[in-house]
C-alpha cells in the first residue's frame, strides 16, 4: 500500500514552506492544548498569557502559510492576515491529513507518524477543552 499524499512538490515547492505550514500547525494545535491545560490547572495568568502570545505567533506562520497554498492552488492571491482570510475551501484543504502528510512528505519525514502526531494534538485540546469546562 502506499501511503505517499498526491503531489507534495506543487502544494510544498520549497521545503522551506513544508516547514513553515508544520511548524505554525503545531505551534498553533500544541499552543492551545497547552493554554486550556494551564487555565484548567489555575497557571499564573503571565504564563497564560506568554503562551496565548507564542500560540498567536504560530497561528501567523499558519495563516501565510495557508495563504501561500491558496495561491499555489487557485492562483489568487490574498491580502496578508489579519487583514485578509484564505477561502474556507482553502482552510479545509490546509487541514486535510493528505496536506499534513504531503509536508511531511516534502521534508522527508514519516507522513504517517507526522498526520498522527498533528492530529493527536487536536484530541489533546479536546480533552483539555473538556478538562476546563468540568472545572468550571
Amino acid at each position: 500500500m502506499d501511503w505517499r499524499a498526491e503531489e507534495p512538490d506543487n502544494l510544498f515547492p520549497a521545503p522551506r514552506d513544508a516547514a513553515f505550514y508544520l511548524g505554525g500547525l503545531a505551534g498553533f494545535w500544541g499552543g492551545v492544548g497547552v493554554f486550556l491545560i494551564l487555565a484548567a490547572v489555575g497557571a499564573t495568568p503571565v504564563v497564560v498569557v506568554g503562551v496565548a502570545i507564542l500560540m498567536l505567533g504560530s497561528l501567523y506562520v499558519t495563516m501565510r502559510a495557508v495563504h501561500k497554498l491558496e495561491r499555489r492552488i487557485t492562483g489568487r492571491v490574498v491580502r496578508p492576515w489579519p487583514f485578509g482570510y484564505a477561502s474556507l475551501r482553502i482552510q479545509v484543504i490546509a487541514t486535510l491529513p493528505s496536506t499534513v502528510m504531503a509536508a511531511a512528505q516534502r521534508l522527508n519525514f514519516n507522513a504517517v507518524v507526522v498526520a498522527l502526531a498533528m492530529y493527536a494534538l487536536l484530541v489533546i485540546d479536546f480533552v483539555a477543552l473538556i478538562a476546563l469546562a468540568a472545572k468550571r
